[in-house]
């Protein structure tokens, strides 16, 4: 549908208006009110955020409990190898300790 002024061409201000009678204004078809193109369109993406915020929201949810049941096994493993690695430490101190001790006792020797 062409969109014509009084004057016969449309200038950029009738285009804008018509535009925003389109789409930002209730229509009357057939005896009854239709909703503005734009307010479907935004109810239509706000559903389609919403659905998909949600799914995403339930989907964080169960990966969040199901890692934290891992992470806590995974600090509990890591908690066992650094008391072994302090054991490690501390039995090789005192191996060069006493090699130490055997190196002093040769010397007099």
């Amino acid at each position: 549908m062409r969109i014509t002024a009084i004057e016969g061409d449309s200038n950029l201000f009738s285009k804008i208006y018509t535009f925003y009678l389109r789409n930002f204004k209730y229509i009357s078809e057939k005896n009854s009110m239709k909703r503005p193109k734009a307010y479907s369109q935004a109810w239509n993406l706000f559903k389609f955020t919403a659905t998909v915020g949600l799914s995403g929201f339930i989907f964080y949810t169960f990966d969040y409990i199901k890692n934290t049941e891992r992470i806590n096994e995974v600090v509990f493993e890591l908690k066992a190898i650094n008391n072994n690695l302090l054991e490690i430490e501390k039995g090789s101190k005192e191996y060069m300790s006493s090699i130490s001790r055997s190196e002093e006792i040769l010397e007099k020797i």
